[in-house]
């Protein structure tokens, strides 16, 4: 290759600029390639903070942060489309792995084989970025296994679970101790006292339901946040006292808790734990720690009280605003369905609503009182259905999973651009149908794209689809052009991107002539709405 006719320095220069995945598939040329970008990347490297794979093992989107807190996307490793998109294969640790170059770099794996893609890739990033660095694993994925990878530490989010709907003791026993857990569940669980849970480095945990959480009498890490309702002052006394007497707590370094509603009775508790004190004429030392590391390190924080919280938000937002401009997005990303979004200019509210339980809040309410999302993401633990007119459908871009209904709603209701559904079943007729009202432009006026992936065992009837719908064809001697969309959340690395669709069928909407390529493969039903009308489109192929 070229580059190495250039001086070192000259090769340095070229290898500086280049990104961090570029240099990375530039490594896979030979093996004198990869040695040569390891000595003249080696500083580089060193500044590399940490390594982050997040999201769930069925896909996780990994980035490179910084020393001086620049993040970079490096490679979004998620199951295998067979959408006829075109697929490289680079042999990564002996294993041969496909690779797809779009808006960045996707590596793809068949769902039987993620563990072995995952270990691979990391197996590889290890030898080629080194250890200097830290290797994560950010999840809120309490279902599968975190797979067993060398030097990484994990953490999980478990928040707004509701713990009738999985065995949240049996997960933890099949996993190492994570690095740190932050914890949220609808109603009191305690685990085993001898349980992995209790072992995490770092645990953060909101109990609204319990009055003192069982965190306080068996964690074995480092450092615990803790939230609660109520509690009683014997729990804190025994909490101290058993540190004391070297019973337990022998690894923690620091315990913050606060009460949101009672205050904590001063005297009792001082005088419980045969506190002892200094002169009140001197200035005690502060004590500090670093926080264990987390996906959110290094950031500035504001704080407010309570009662103050959405004047604060709007305070700095306007300051923003007016400090950075209205020529970039500001949005708000949230998971939290009970509290209403602040209305503030130039926002627009995004939100995850993972295994929320519909018989626990008024969802509907919810919406109703909130300006339309741009992004929803959504699985709720049983079947609910909105109002025609709710806001839920109102949202650019919806994503939903729904193992127990046959075929969700918003495919009747949607009023948004983009929607990626997966369903466990469906039935043929509600492809027709939803084609069909697209068609006849009673419906979807403003859809771009739909992708659709039905989870069961059975493929979508193909033939029958494309009959109902009257779908056109494109000469099948001819190559048709591909469909693609950027995603409209750009900027949330997990939001998927639409599939590109390349299809000799399409259908045409009746009242402006505009057509929109259709692939059925499969389990997969790929929809994709051309800015186009058929005689523009059939021209791409003169």
């Amino acid at each position: 290759m070229k580059l190495f006719e250039f001086p070192y320095l000259l090769q340095k220069e070229i290898l500086d600029n280049m990104k961090y995945q570029d240099i990375f598939l530039l490594s896979f040329i030979s093996n004198k390639m990869k040695k040569t970008i390891k000595s003249c990347q080696h500083n580089r490297f060193k500044s590399i903070s940490c390594i982050r794979y997040c999201g769930t093992n069925e896909r996780m989107v990994v980035d490179i942060v910084t020393k001086n807190r620049m993040r970079e996307d490096f490679v979004d490793i998620k199951e295998h489309d067979d959408s006829g998109l075109d697929y490289f294969q680079l042999n990564v640790s002996g294993k041969i792995i496909d690779f797809l170059r779009l808006h960045f770099l996707e590596a793809a794996f068949n769902l039987d084989e993620s563990e072995s893609v995952f270990q691979s890739i990391h197996n590889y990033m290890v030898d080629f970025f080194g250890d200097s660095m830290e290797y994560f694993w950010v999840t809120s994925d309490f279902v599968n296994t975190v797979p067993q990878l060398q030097k990484i530490s994990s953490f999980i989010r478990v928040w707004n679970v509701n713990p009738d709907s999985i065995d949240l003791e049996n997960f933890f026993s099949r996993n190492p101790p994570f690095k740190r857990i932050a914890f949220n569940v609808f109603r009191p669980t305690d685990f085993s006292p001898d349980s992995k849970f209790y072992q995490a480095e770092s645990l953060v945990t909101v109990q609204h339901h319990n009055n003192f959480p069982s965190v306080l009498r068996h964690f074995q890490g480092r450092q615990a946040f803790v939230d609660c309702t109520h509690y009683n002052t014997e729990d804190v006394i025994e909490f101290v006292n058993r540190w004391k007497s070297g019973e337990t707590f022998q690894k923690l370094e620091v315990l913050n808790f606060e009460v949101s509603q009672d205050d904590i009775d001063h005297e009792t508790v001082l005088d419980g734990i045969g506190a002892k004190h200094i002169d009140a004429r001197k200035t005690p030392p502060t004590h500090t720690l670093p926080k264990i590391k987390s996906r959110k390190d290094h950031i500035f924080e504001a704080a407010f009280n309570p009662d103050e919280s959405e004047s604060v938000i709007r305070s700095i937002h306007n300051y923003m605003l007016q400090f950075f401009g209205d020529s970039m997005k500001y949005i708000w990303s949230t998971s939290d369905w009970v509290n209403t979004v602040p209305q503030l200019q130039n926002l627009s509210p995004s939100i995850l609503m993972w295994h929320v339980n519909p018989d626990l809040i008024d969802l509907e309410n919810f919406f109703s009182t909130n300006p339309p999302f741009k992004m929803i993401e959504f699985h709720p633990t049983r079947p609910i259905d909105f109002h025609p007119d709710s806001k839920f459908y109102q949202a650019e871009t919806v994503v939903t999973l729904q193992h127990n209904h046959y075929f969700p709603s918003v495919l009747r209701h949607f009023q948004g651009k983009q929607a990626f559904v997966h369903c466990t079943y469906h039935n043929t007729e509600d492809f027709i149908e939803f084609v069909n009202k697209w068609k006849s432009g009673e419906a979807f006026r403003k859809l771009e794209v739909l992708n659709f992936k039905a989870l069961g065992d059975d493929d979508i009837d193909h033939e029958t689809v494309l009959n109902g719908i009257g779908a056109k064809h494109i000469d099948a001697r001819r190559t048709p052009p591909t469909h693609t969309l950027p995603k409209i959340c750009d900027w949330y690395q997990y939001s998927p991107s639409p599939y590109p669709i390349t299809s000799h069928i399409y259908v045409v909407r009746e009242s402006d002539n505009r057509v929109a390529s259709v692939s059925v493969q499969r389990r997969k039903f790929h929809f994709g709405v051309w800015d186009k009308t058929v005689e523009e489109f059939l021209r791409f192929m003169e």
